[in-house]
């Protein structure tokens, strides 16, 4: 409302006193006029300043190259950069606002800045518009401000850091030539589903694949032949994968595959077949050049082989080279035909003192003439009457003896044994012979020719007499051998 100024009209009768009195309030009045008209101005001019200055702070923070936003108590966004609206998709940032700071930050802690985190940075996952993901490195600051105090959030795209760190696991956990797993990644993973086991998810199996003839491709035809054949045999590899299989190479022609828990061995056995029989199929390496190679595959399971990665691994390798030295190309771990296992460790200590404390014994079979029914000679049996356990088949003790390296021994006593009783029965009967089994890996011990030759004369005899024979099932056995 507009005030009324004094009215400078006066009467007659003392027009100069009041006249005086009225000037003194009008100027008076008009002078607090004026101051107030002054103050209404600067606040004018304030008021205009604070929005310049808010126009220019709003210029900085757009132009700022991290995400920033603002947002209240209840995490409503009051303020949003050019730069955090592009990050998460959004083509003007005036579309944010309003909406949840959890929208665009699903993971963010229940109290943002109560957290342990607040002030410090922490990656997190964004959801664009389009609910995509970004991944986002973030710092959350509280903002003391009237009437409440806001929440400050800076932001950095890191998907492309987060993608080339994926690229640089993936150069050190894989193999460049094949593109399959190293070494030390398969065990990794092994060993955390080695972890669950007592979680009664199943079983887990390793199987070992080694390519027999790469070799003599790789000499004959060069290393490049030989690389491509890798890769080829690795992509056939990959494709009998299920879908949480790993597949490893774990040294030049040698891969690997982790079936992981849930896993059994009908299962594990099966997937080393299938690998076989792709491993057989032809390679062209070239216009004019395909070769064939086989593969020899171990198989392995965890908890019955064993519980640990060493051991199952271990227990795979002696299975695959079982396989390669057979004839049969998968082979499960069997512990009997283990030589560095805990039970043909004991069954070799308990050969070695059979021997010694004087538990084998021979036996003989007679053989006889069918002319005139006379005995003619006598073939050797070896028994084991163990003093625990009692007799003991030679069907169970001689192979084990031959896988354990204490064939050797054995036949050296039931030679020395056969020619001391043969000395004994020439001497009432000039006529009889004896005949000692051997298996074909006795052939391989430089030291036979020696002992024969050497016991012969201790006991009296001319080699005449003695027949050293091989069994037919030693001779399909180790055919390789003979």
């Amino acid at each position: 409302m507009r005030r009324q100024l004094p009215s400078l009209c006066t009467g007659p009768a003392g027009r100069s006193s009041r006249r005086r009195s009225v000037l003194a309030r009008y100027g008076a009045e008009l002078a607090r006029l004026l101051h107030h008209q002054g103050l209404a101005s600067a606040a004018v001019r304030h008021a205009r300043a604070l929005a310049g200055l808010d126009a220019q702070l709003r210029a900085i923070v757009d132009q700022a190259f991290d995400g920033i936003v603002v947002a209240d108590r209840a995490l409503e966004l009051r303020l949003v950069n050019r730069a955090a609206a592009a990050m998460f998709g959004w083509e003007s940032a005036c579309e944010l606002l309003g909406r949840n700071l959890r929208w665009l930050l699903p993971e963010l802690p229940d109290e943002p800045t109560a957290s342990p985190l607040a002030g410090s940075r922490l990656e997190t996952e964004g959801r664009r518009r389009d609910r995509g993901r970004v991944a986002v490195e973030l710092s959350l600051s509280s903002i003391e401000a009237e009437p409440e105090d806001l929440l400050l959030v800076t932001l950095r795209d890191v998907s492309e850091r987060r993608r080339q760190q994926a690229r640089l696991r993936h150069q050190a956990t894989h193999d460049s030539l094949t593109r399959l797993a190293k070494r030390a990644f398969l065990y990794e993973t092994l060993e955390r589903d080695l972890a669950t086991l007592d979680a009664g998810l199943g079983e887990v199996a390793l199987l070992l694949l080694d390519l027999d003839r790469f070799k003599e491709v790789n000499d004959a035809l060069g290393d490049d032949a030989g690389d491509r054949l890798l890769q080829t045999a690795a992509q056939r590899v990959r494709e009998q994968l299920g879908p949480s299989d790993v597949a490893a190479r774990f040294a030049g022609d040698e891969f690997a595959v982790l079936q992981r828990a849930g896993t059994s061995c009908e299962r594990a056995v099966e997937l080393a077949h299938r690998l076989v029989e792709a491993i057989q199929q032809p390679f062209r390496l070239d216009a004019d050049v395909t070769v064939e190679v086989d593969g020899s595959v171990g198989v392995a399971l965890a908890p019955c082989h064993a519980r640990d990665v060493a051991g199952l691994a271990r227990c795979a390798d002696v299975a695959m080279y079982a396989s390669k030295r057979g004839t049969e190309p998968v082979r499960l771990y069997d512990q009997s035909a283990d030589p560095h296992s805990l039970r043909r460790l004991v069954a070799t200590t308990a050969i070695r003192r059979a021997i010694q404390e004087g538990q084998l014994e021979l036996a003989y079979r007679p053989k006889f003439a069918l002319a005139n029914g006379r005995i003619v000679g006598a073939e050797a049996l070896l028994r084991w009457d163990h003093p625990e356990h009692g007799p003991i088949p030679p069907a169970e003790f001689v192979p084990l003896a031959e896988q354990t390296g204490s064939a050797v021994p054995l036949t050296q006593w039931t030679i020395r044994t056969a020619l001391a009783d043969l000395a004994g029965w020439r001497a009432e009967d000039g006529t009889i012979g004896a005949a000692v089994n051997l298996a074909a890996r006795a052939l391989h011990d430089e030291r036979l020719p020696d002992l024969v030759a050497r016991e012969l004369p201790r006991n009296g005899l001319e080699p005449g007499p003695l027949t050293l024979e091989l069994t037919e099932t030693s001779l399909v056995a180790d055919s390789p051998l003979v």
